[in-house]
């Protein structure tokens, strides 16, 4: 009787044991999100789709990115996405774990699980999803601990959960760079751009010339000569913004003699202050430092460095800056000829007002000695926004 018993006890346990290896237990889900309500940052349109779940899904446009942190113990996790790409030319985007940034392609004409593993330390993981072509469709997002291959998790049918406790707040995220790419081609060479806010082509002249600077005339017409040692040009801004969120673009060519895109010298090109004097925006070249684009407001720095070597001295070059200091997160844009940087970081500065733009030598109040760009300019326009819509990312 006892052995009896005793039989039926393991064949009892043993029935749970294999009912539940035939079961399957199910992946530790510690967050799944419908993916437009997910993170913080532009560039994410909510469409209708049937086979969505809940009937929406987000579609991610080439500027676009999301931004969160997680607050995840050591160890093995895999983020999980459900995807759509509608085209071959629609399906890359980038994800970003810290320093670590990925470009994947996701099916075409389905339904996807796509996977990316990824390890966890003691601090937390900051994720950025990055938009790269146009109309990439997600629907639902995941965070799964352990390690999980492509379309092994079907998060259609996985239950909503917030992840609370795993998600901390995405204005701590650090800085993120990428490589950019105007939309449309440029303006004809020291041309303005169509309907700018504010432009300037020397044919009629607003604004003011300081020291060695002048109206000179070639066969393309007008254009604004700044000479050594302080030539400068000036132009009140004020009508286009209150500079919370500004782009500002113009045609250069540093005297071929002065080597300027090579020498050893410094050399600046822009020069902005705000109204109360504590925020500044330069562009400037330094043999050092580079060509680069810095906002700073007292000890916050924020920078873009681009190579200007492979720059041909005898033409003429575009130069574009912008910045967007709304939200938890700003951005800079730099670009010359139409390629350059965008980075974004955590919101550091204060938007203020501006007034003036001063071109081609240190700026006022700087404190510097002149520091000529020495050459000419033309072309000047100014947009009361952001580059946001004017860029597209490039592939790395």
């Amino acid at each position: 009787m006892t052995q009896s018993v005793s039989r039926l006890c393991v064949y009892a346990c043993l029935s749970v044991v294999f009912a539940g290896l035939c079961r399957g237990q199910g992946p530790d889900v510690l967050l799944c999100r419908e993916f437009e309500n997910f993170g913080e940052g532009p560039g994410v349109s909510v469409v209708p789709f049937a086979e969505a779940s809940g009937g929406t899904a987000g579609s991610l446009a080439p500027s676009a990115e999301r931004v969160t942190a997680l607050r995840l113990k050591p160890g093995a996790y895999t983020l999980v996405m459900r995807t759509w790409a509608p085209a071959g030319d629609q399906d890359a985007f980038f994800v970003t774990f810290g320093s670590r940034r990925i470009r994947r392609t996701v099916p075409i004409g389905r339904w996807g699980s796509v996977s990316w593993p990824f390890e966890a330390g003691v601090s937390p993981v900051f994720l950025v999803i990055e938009g790269q072509e146009p109309g990439v469709i997600i629907d639902r997002l995941a965070i799964v601990r352990g390690t999980h291959a492509d379309e092994s998790i079907d998060l259609a049918k996985s239950a909503l959960m917030r992840g609370d406790t795993v998600t901390v707040p995405p204005e701590t995220a650090p800085r993120s760079v990428r490589r950019c790419v105007l939309r449309q081609p440029l303006p004809a060479v020291r041309g303005s751009w169509p309907n700018a806010g504010l432009a300037v082509d020397f044919t009629d002249t607003i604004g003011t010339f300081r020291g060695h600077g002048s109206i000179r005339t070639d066969a393309a017409g007008e254009f604004a000569a700044l000479e050594m040692p302080d030539g400068r040009f000036d132009l009140d801004a004020s009508s286009v913004g209150n500079g919370e969120a500004l782009t500002i673009g113009w045609w250069v060519k540093p005297r071929p003699a002065a080597s300027v895109w090579s020498d050893q010298g410094w050399h600046f090109f822009l020069g902005v202050r705000s109204q109360d004097g504590a925020r500044r925006i330069e562009l400037s070249r330094h043999v050092v430092l580079g060509m680069r684009l810095r906002i700073a407001a007292g000890k916050a720095e924020e920078a873009i460095v681009l190579a200007t070597r492979q720059l041909d001295p005898l033409k003429w070059h575009h130069l574009l800056v912008s910045w967007d200091l709304r939200g938890d997160r700003q951005k800079l844009w730099f670009l010359i000829d139409g390629r350059g940087k965008s980075v974004r970081f955590p919101a550091a500065f204060a938007p203020s007002r501006i007034k003036t733009l001063e071109f081609g030598n240190s700026p006022s109040g700087s404190g510097l000695p002149f520091l000529a760009m020495d050459g000419a300019l033309d072309g000047i326009w100014v947009q009361d926004d952001s580059a946001e819509t004017m860029v597209t990312g490039l592939k790395r």
